[in-house]
């Protein structure tokens, strides 16, 4: 056991909305700034 041990299984309704939050964060993106000034 290591303190980093996740306290949650990744369950499919988890997964489904880190998903939707990915979308929706790639809308944001698209809308504010073009992709070349992100994260560079």
């Amino acid at each position: 056991m290591s303190m980093f041990d996740p306290k949650y299984n990744l369950t499919k309704k988890l997964l489904e909305n880190i998903s939707a939050i990915e979308r929706l964060y790639g809308q944001i993106e698209q809308l504010r700034l073009p992709r070349s000034l992100w994260l560079n």
